[in-house]
């Protein structure tokens, strides 16, 4: 059975990770002043969405899995919301030189090495063998199928920062295609927009694993960090600054380079209270990077 395999990856995973982990979160409640973050925050001034009329919505999609983004543009369409559907990287392909030079670290790219001279069609069967359990993959394979789908996930993530910061966006919303929106979203938005600080760098409109501080305004809470990149809003300042300096040469997935970077201090990040999306029930993202 597939949740075997499943669970025998994890099983090996987890421990390699749980000291890492427990580091970080050390770090996140004891070295990290929060209070000071919440009080500079405020001296801020506030954001201004003035001439902003309304941010298209970047859906980041597999095409090979099209299915899976019904909900998602569904829910979309019901509030007449604009949206762009963008073509994620699909981590079973071969990743362009460039970006692997600028984006992967040393053991990501060592990961990635061990499938990297199959074809997609041998890499797209193997994924296959993997899932539906029909033979016994090595575990070094499980680990470079499972680097696959994580970096094709950060690189279809980081490629709309690249494009933010070209065209001078001011702000994205990025959202994978497993969620659907809440409500007067557009409405709901713009308030926690207007709510936030001028240095803002990402507004999460959910998460998992999310690291909740104080209330700030309304709409909006302090974030200490998170994990999942499901449904986002990203500042140009944001971008730039993971594009400049975290985002490079990590072997982190991205939401934890992302959660790095908050909890260093060079991104101020805030939590939707309450979320703006959530997920849709029994649909797992076409970006979702866990074998």
């Amino acid at each position: 059975m597939a949740w075997r395999n499943i669970s025998a990856l994890v099983d090996r995973t987890l421990y390699a990770r749980a000291i890492p982990r427990a580091q970080r979160e050390l770090r996140r409640i004891l070295c990290v002043n929060w209070s000071r973050v919440m009080r500079e925050a405020l001296a801020d001034n506030v954001y201004s969405i003035e001439g902003v009329h309304g941010a298209e919505i970047k859906v980041i999609s597999l095409l090979r899995s099209r299915s899976k983004r019904y909900q998602t543009i569904h829910s979309l369409r019901k509030q007449g919301l604009s949206y762009e559907v963008v073509d994620a990287v699909d981590g079973l392909s071969s990743f362009p030189d460039d970006l692997l030079t600028v984006y992967a670290g040393k053991k990501k790219r060592q990961r990635l090495q061990v499938t990297d001279a199959m074809g997609y069609e041998a890499r797209s069967q193997l994924y296959n063998d993997y899932v539906m359990s029909t033979i016994k993959i090595p575990h070094k394979l499980q680990l470079s199928l499972h680097e696959r789908m994580r970096f094709g996930c950060y690189i279809s993530h980081a490629l709309l920062w690249q494009e933010m910061v070209r065209e001078n966006i001011p702000f994205s919303v990025i959202m994978e295609d497993d969620v659907v929106v809440e409500r007067n979203f557009t409405k709901e938005l713009n308030r926690r927009l207007k709510n936030l600080p001028d240095k803002w760098g990402v507004l999460y409109l959910n998460g998992c694993h999310q690291k909740i501080g104080q209330i700030f305004r309304p709409g909006l809470r302090l974030s200490h960090g998170g994990l999942c990149t499901f449904a986002y809003v990203i500042s140009a300042n944001a971008a730039r600054s993971f594009l400049q300096r975290g985002a490079l040469k990590s072997d982190k997935p991205i939401d934890h380079m992302m959660d790095e970077e908050i909890l260093s201090g060079r991104i101020l990040a805030f939590h939707s209270d309450p979320p703006l999306v959530s997920l849709v029930p029994h649909v797992q993202s076409t970006l979702a990077y866990r074998l």
